[in-house]
């Protein structure tokens, strides 16, 4: 019998897609057929690290598989999961790292209803989750059942590189393909899932005038989703 982890895809990407900035009116000095122009003279202070838009944030399926192999035979139900945490805390720091093995405050047993709290480290820093056990689904040998399985973080871990990524993801979302700018982020940090940081980033947004297109830096709240995610969210 296995476990299966219902919240896990092979490859995850921690981010949200942009909201579409445009410029804020029909007529006057600018032409909404086309792009904008090249910034200049952007109001307001830039924050120190300079983001270019990207194609891709996280870690890959393969790549996290690579680093916390699926374990052969038949392992038990709490190595299983065990295994299962390493691969998400590892996709949640967005960068590969050093994991322990993992410990459950019980032994992990298939019964549905059936929660306890189990804990990993990446690169030293504990990572808590709640795990429970939800349902059953029919196992490939006949007569047998899997267990189905979710897991909560109830603290969080993440490195500078899968903030920087992630908001360089969003900004080749947008209409225009604007550089960004984000604060000096620590390479580690640890953050509560449900909350803001204190970290913050910022994209240029274009906006008519008269007489034609201005330009200023905006704000985004680097936010921690419930599952811990890294998200964006408007000032």
């Amino acid at each position: 019998m296995l476990l299966y982890n219902s919240g896990m895809k092979r490859s995850l990407v921690l981010v949200l897609a942009a909201a579409l900035l445009t410029p804020g009116c029909a007529d006057g000095g600018c032409d909404l057929s086309k792009p904008s122009p090249e910034p200049s003279a952007i109001a307001g202070k830039e924050r120190p690290i300079k983001i270019q838009p990207g194609r891709f944030a996280g870690l890959s399926g393969d790549e996290i598989n690579a680093a916390v192999p699926v374990p052969g035979g038949h392992p038990s139900y709490t190595e299983q999961v065990l295994v299962g945490l390493r691969h998400k805390t590892l996709a949640m720091a967005g960068a590969i790292g050093e994991t322990d093995a993992g410990r459950c405050d019980e032994d992990v047993v298939g019964r549905v209803g059936f929660t306890t709290r189990c804990t990993v480290t990446y690169e030293g820093v504990e990572v808590p989750w709640v795990v429970e056990i939800t349902g059953t689904e029919q196992a490939v040998m006949p007569g047998g059942l899997d267990y189905t399985y979710t897991s909560q973080p109830l603290a969080s871990v993440h490195t500078a590189r899968s903030v920087y990524e992630g908001f360089a993801f969003q900004l080749a979302g947008m209409r225009d393909k604007y550089e960004g700018r984000c604060d000096q982020i620590p390479a580690l940090f640890t953050a509560k899932p449900g909350q803001d940081t204190e970290y913050r980033c910022q994209l240029i947004n274009a906006f008519c005038e008269n007489d034609g297109y201005g330009f200023e830096w905006v704000d985004r709240r680097v936010h921690i989703d419930e599952k811990g995610g890294v998200t964006f969210a408007g000032v």
